[in-house]
């Protein structure tokens, strides 16, 4: 969670979103998480409104069609860190019926 929070505060100090956090996206390299995919990557120096990301870990306000900012990221971590603790995503019940 370290590494991946470095990564994000990174790119959101660059202005940059990831948009799409999640185990799948994460690579270790000799003990250090590393960010990857950058797909849905975006400049995000504006609001945005683009629906993009995976569904078990996106943002109300993107799963919403509102504008939103970097902050999707953080939301993003909070879920990954759930998962991680719990071994299944937060809203797994809800995304599977």
């Amino acid at each position: 969670m370290k590494h991946v929070a470095a990564g994000i505060k990174y790119l959101h100090e660059k202005g940059i979103a990831h948009r799409d956090i999640k185990p799948e996206n994460i690579v270790m390299s000799h003990g250090v998480g590393k960010l990857c995919d950058f797909g849905w990557a975006a400049i995000c120096t504006e609001r945005r409104k683009t629906y993009c990301g995976t569904f078990d870990y996106v943002a109300p306000e993107i799963l919403e069609g509102t504008e939103y900012d970097m902050s999707v990221d953080l939301w993003c971590l909070g879920v990954l860190a759930f998962e991680l603790l719990a071994g299944k995503a937060p809203f797994y019940h809800i995304s599977r019926k």
